[in-house]
C-alpha cells in the first residue's frame, strides 16, 4: 500500500497572510478635508498634506460615490467633482445661472441607482 504524504497547511497560510498584510500596508488611505476655497488631501500614514485642491465658495457637505472614485463637494450653487484616484478637481456641476437661481441645500446623497 502507498503512503500519501501529508503536506501542511500553515506555510502557505503563513504565505497568504503575508501577501495580504503587505497589501494593506501599501495602500493609501488619505483624508479629504474641505475648507473655504481649497480640499486638503492629507496622507494618513505621514500626516501631510500631499495635495491642495483650488475652488471658490464655501461646502456646505460632502460625500463619496458608492465605489469610491469620486468625491462630491455641495456649495449653495452646486457640486464639484473630485476623481480620488487622480486627486484633481474633473467637474464643476452648476445649478445656478442669471437666469436660473437654484440653491442646493446641503443634504443629498450618491447612490449606484442614481
Amino acid at each position: 500500500m502507498r503512503k500519501l504524504s501529508r503536506i501542511s497547511l500553515f506555510p502557505v497560510f503563513t504565505v497568504l497572510v503575508t501577501l495580504l498584510l503587505v497589501t494593506v500596508a501599501i495602500a493609501k488611505d488619505y483624508l479629504y478635508v474641505p475648507c473655504e476655497n481649497a480640499l486638503d488631501i492629507i496622507d494618513m500614514s505621514s500626516d501631510t498634506i500631499v495635495k491642495t485642491i483650488k475652488y471658490k465658495g464655501y461646502i456646505v457637505g460632502a460625500r463619496f460615490s458608492p465605489d469610491g472614485k469620486r468625491y462630491y463637494l455641495n456649495y449653495w450653487r452646486g457640486l464639484y467633482v473630485i476623481d480620488t484616484e487622480r486627486n484633481e478637481l474633473i467637474d464643476n456641476i452648476k445649478f445656478w445661472s442669471d437666469l436660473n437661481r437654484v440653491t442646493i441645500q446641503p443634504c443629498f446623497d450618491v447612490s449606484n441607482d442614481g
